[in-house]
């Protein structure tokens, strides 16, 4: 296929996975050490990664089975393949995946309700560990920023709970505040720390904490029916949410001014959005109730556009990536793990995965 033509890769399962156990992270005193500075733009974590190893690029989707996570992978030398990153009995959510240098590090939660790690790395192989800081009771959401590794979840009282680890102070924790339920959702802005996240009364929250100050919330527009998806844009903070009459709403703020929200769509969505930074333009996908893909998308030389990438009556949660300058979206669909693809030279193409 012509995606194929692009991408040579080898994957993780080529260098060889190897099951072992790690230690558990030490829990390092209660002091303030969050990274200050974000060195590059910083995306929050997602459920499909690419990964790059002897010059070339393996594609990854990530997702819970049966109680266990579990990795599909493409690899131009070697085709399809699978890797079981948790075993059976170990989780009760989706995964979340980040890349830490040379590392895969994929977070969910435990059966238990605790907040389970699973990583991986050329020279360790795979290992797992358990991160202290009280129970969650959702699925979490992760990001790196600087060398520290951050992750986000309800907590088991509707508190927001935040996880955080550097080589350097090993693994903290702390509270950001309360009132929240769902999957939450991560943007960097300069030093600046943003989650966006849905109360049991349907509002948008927003809590954000920057260095040398404390973390601070407030509440963002109209009632919303669904987790939202945060992004960045230069400075403006942006959010795509369903909203209570069930369409696709976008709030945006910058450093200055006041909360701006407009409708994307004018008929209902289903599901969780997917947001995607390309460039300066930006691309949300979203389902409706006949089994559409919508694609909707912002630049600014264009306005705001909208596409069908294709139809399936199977899963309204959609996983979406960049790899290069391709844009990638994901759905368990009928037939088996469906997969849409687009990039400027080859446009628009889709296949399946398994």
């Amino acid at each position: 296929m012509l995606r194929r033509t692009l991408l040579r890769t080898v994957g993780v399962a080529a260098v060889g996975l190897v099951l072992s156990t790690g230690s558990a992270v030490a829990v390092g005193a209660p002091v303030d050490a969050r990274a200050t500075v974000a060195a590059s733009p910083v995306v929050e974590g997602g459920r499909a990664i690419d990964y790059q190893a002897d010059n070339s690029t393996a594609q990854y989707y990530f997702e819970r089975v049966d109680r266990s996570i579990r990795s599909t992978s493409w690899m131009a030398e070697y085709g399809f393949g699978t890797y079981e990153w948790a075993p059976y009995g170990s989780v009760i959510s989706d995964p979340v995946v980040v890349k830490y240098n040379d590392q895969i590090h994929v977070f969910a939660r435990g059966v238990s309700n605790q907040l389970r790690h699973f990583y991986w790395g050329p020279t360790f192989g795979l290992r797992n560990d358990t991160w202290d800081g009280g129970t969650i009771a959702d699925e979490p959401a992760a990001i790196v920023i600087g060398d520290q590794q951050h992750v986000w979840a309800q907590g088991a009282n509707n508190e927001l709970r935040h996880f955080y680890w550097s080589p350097s102070l090993g693994q903290l924790s702390d509270v950001w505040g309360n009132d929240v339920v769902g999957k939450p959702s991560v943007v960097v802005r300069g030093s600046e720390q943003h989650v966006f996240a849905r109360t049991p009364a349907g509002r948008l929250k927003h809590f954000w904490w920057s260095p040398g100050s404390a973390i601070q919330q407030e509440l963002w527009g109209d009632p919303i029916a669904g987790d939202p998806v945060a992004g960045v844009s230069g400075d403006k903070l942006l959010v795509w949410v369903k909203n209570a009459t069930g369409n696709l709403r976008h709030y945006a703020k910058g450093t200055t001014g006041a909360v701006t929200q407009e409708d994307w769509t004018t008929t209902e969505i289903t599901g969780r959005p997917v947001y995607l930074p390309y460039g300066d333009q930006r691309h949300v996908w979203v389902r409706d109730p006949a089994g559409n893909i919508q694609h909707l998308y912002w630049g600014p030389s264009f306005g705001r556009q909208q596409d069908v990438w294709g139809n399936d009556p199977g899963s309204d949660q959609l996983v979406g990536a960049i790899f290069g300058d391709q844009q990638h979206v994901w759905l368990h669909g009928v037939g088996g793990l469906r997969h849409f693809y687009w990039g400027p030279t080859i446009g628009r193409h889709s296949d399946i995965w398994g």
